[in-house]
């Protein structure tokens, strides 16, 4: 048998690569990409045809396509003709480098030939910065003279590692021609994972990741992998990757790594991503890579949340679908934990990381109904994830449901009425534990939130058969009760506190605590609510009604002295009470009365205006005497009380 690797010369390699150049040149981007009408079932299609491909179906040979009837089977068969004619090119160039009976038994690459492989991948970019360079010095580039550049680089390698840098080199030129179709991406893949080449076959699976999580169109956000026809889709590729000999980590490292992008986050709430969690989830040897897959759900919201910061904006529907598809893997990991005793090393350092990352991509965890609540409680038993753990507990509000997917699970073995003392024993040991461990990280609130809520779980046990499990029950059932009002005293208060000596304390956050006996248990005394003080509104004094009196009526009176006069008296302080007018009406009226009794005419005439003659000692206010009409004249209108005019002309005089 003639050595593959020592007629491998640079002509050889002229003659490998020229079909594949022929077919890339024939083979254009525009006519390789499929313009095939794919819609989803419920969906009707544009034309009325017999063929109705998936978004990652793959195109038949066309041997097989030319049987498929329908309008766009002429198309169908020209795409399958040329995706094939591609994938022939390259195999042909595997096979002629590597041989067909190449040994595909495990084995690590070594330094050289990685290095190989890495010079025929940047190998089109050599030839490029070459042709640069010769531009820059010449007007116009000579094939001839890129073809010897070419040569130059090739016999630069050894001849024993030329064969990774030609097939890394092929498979390149096919990558650099244009955009792909799934079909070639996966007929690539095929050939690489038969002949084992890691680094082509991560190139490619990488490649159809993107392919499959990208949108069907620019107008629906939806990705192809969401298709219902594609459930499978991922957990038979995971098959056909590691039946090749390749690991189940690598394969999950590059589809979190592809995920992790924003512009794929639609993929996560797939069924295909469920049913590939599923799968990792049931295997032991697989558990790991579980929460491998729960941080790149996390990471790709960390990034959705940063490019939001930076304006590019996810649809509301999508990040909630993630933080739902989060809440549900948490609320599974939690049960996964609790049945598997005990939790691996690796599992451990998985979920210490779990929650680490979660500070950082703004998951409420203080929230009741947050399954990373309960998730931290149970790391904080764990040896390598209490330190954690306890930060994220710290900022935890509890509440009567925070525990309610632990203590389902703890809770299970006694649901039915064929329990034994040995459940009964593992279930307040299990409590204890995870209640210790809470003790232990200084957070009573949470410790008193367990134990009520076990003790409510506890109450809906149903009666046993046997009389030694029901006695059995009921002493647990005391101890319950026990622990709560042993751990919501801690709660309340730093030092333990007995209700026959203190009625009240105040607990370390400034709350009063009141011990009622009525029902023995410890009630925060309100805050008692200070009425605001009532501000007196100060009546306005209405004038009275004017009363219109006869003159006969009025009695006399003698005339008042200056002292005796109301408005004459002595002011007095302001906080006394003002009289009413009610209180000063009659003696106005009695005023009055004197006023016009002893009113004193001054002039006969009412055209003549008198002025007082200026008195020649101290004035002291007499009121002038009332003409009294002679009896028996005439009097055209009854008398009555004067105007208001004349009531005010009173005190003009001094």
């Amino acid at each position: 048998m003639v050595d593959v690797e020592s007629q491998l010369s640079i002509s050889r390699i002229h003659r490998l690569l020229r079909p594949l150049r022929c077919t890339l040149a024939s083979n254009t981007p525009q006519t390789l990409q499929s313009n095939l009408q794919r819609t989803y079932s419920s969906k009707p299609t544009k034309f009325v045809t017999n063929i109705t491909l998936t978004p990652l179906e793959r195109i038949p040979p066309p041997g097989r396509a030319a049987l498929l009837g329908g309008e766009q089977r002429n198309l169908l068969i020209e795409l399958s003709r040329k995706i094939y004619a591609l994938r022939d090119c390259f195999r042909n160039v595997v096979a002629g480098v590597l041989g067909k009976d190449h040994d595909a038994s495990a084995q690590v690459p070594s330094l050289a030939s990685l290095c190989a492989t890495v010079m025929g991948e940047t190998l089109n970019q050599h030839m490029q910065e070459l042709e640069r360079e010769i531009r820059e010095e010449k007007e116009s580039v000579d094939d001839a003279e890129l073809l010897e550049a070419v040569e130059s680089l090739f016999e630069a390698i050894p001849a024993h590692q030329r064969k990774w840098s030609l097939v890394a080199h092929a498979l390149d030129e096919i990558i650099q021609a244009g955009p792909t179709h799934p079909t070639l991406v996966h007929e690539l893949l095929q050939t690489c994972l038969s002949y084992r080449l890691q680094r082509e076959s991560s190139t490619l699976l990488r490649m159809l990741l993107k392919l499959a999580c990208s949108p069907i169109s620019d107008s629906d956000g939806t990705a192809r992998l969401s298709h219902p026809a594609h459930v499978m889709y991922l957990t038979e590729l995971l098959a056909s990757w590691t039946g090749a000999g390749f690991t189940a980590s690598h394969f999950v490292n590059i589809f979190t790594e592809v995920l992790s992008d924003p512009c794929y986050a639609n993929a996560w709430p797939s069924r295909a991503t469920t049913r590939l969690a599923s799968s990792l989830r049931l295997q032991p040897h697989t558990f790991p890579l579980f929460l491998r897959l729960i941080h790149g759900l996390m990471v790709c919201i960390r990034n959705c949340n940063f490019n939001h910061d930076m304006g590019w904006i996810l649809p509301s529907q999508s990040n909630g679908n993630m933080m739902s598809l989060l809440s549900t893997w948490a609320t599974t990991l939690v049960d996964c934990i609790l049945k598997s005793e005990p939790l691996p090393q690796a599992s451990q350092l998985y979920v210490s990381e779990l929650l680490q990352m979660n500070d950082t991509i703004g998951v409420p965890v203080g929230s009741s109904t947050s399954p990373i609540a309960t998730l931290a409680t149970v790391a904080l038993a764990l040896k390598d994830c209490a330190c954690v753990a306890k930060s994220l507990l710290e900022g935890v509000i509890p509440t009567t449901s925070t525990y309610d997917a632990l203590l389902v699970n703890l809770f299970s073995p006694i649901a039915g009425p064929n329990y034994t003392t040995i459940d009964l024993h593992a279930f307040i040991s299990s409590v204890e534990h995870y209640a210790s461990a809470l003790t232990s990280a200084n957070l009573p609130q949470l410790e008193a939130s367990l134990w009520a809520c076990a003790h409510s779980y506890f109450d809906r046990i149903r009666p046993a058969r046997d009389a030694e499990v029901e006695r059995e029950a009921k002493s647990i059932k005391t101890k319950l009760v026990s622990n709560v009002e042993r751990s919501e005293l801690r709660c309340f208060t730093k030092s333990p506190y007995n209700p026959r000596h203190s009625t009240s304390f105040e607990s370390p956050n400034g709350r009063v605590w009141k011990w009622e006996s009525s029902f023995e248990s410890w009630v925060r005394r309100g805050t008692p609510i200070v009425a605001p003080t009532k501000k007196r509104k100060v009546e306005e004094e209405t004038p009275t009604k004017p009363v219109t009196r006869k003159f006969s009526e009025l009695g006399q009176h003698n005339v008042l002295s200056s002292s005796s006069l109301p408005w004459e008296q002595p002011l007095k302080t302001c906080n006394a009470r003002r009289k009413s007018s009610a209180e000063l009406v009659p003696k106005f009226r009695s005023l009055l009365s004197t006023a016009l009794s002893n009113r004193t005419v001054l002039h006969d005439k009412e055209n003549i205006v008198c002025r007082p003659a200026k008195p020649t000692s101290k004035p002291t206010f007499a009121v002038p005497a009332v003409r009294v009409p002679v009896a028996g004249s005439p009097l055209s209108s009854p008398v009555h009380a004067p105007s208001s005019e004349d009531a005010l002309n009173l005190f003009s005089y001094s």
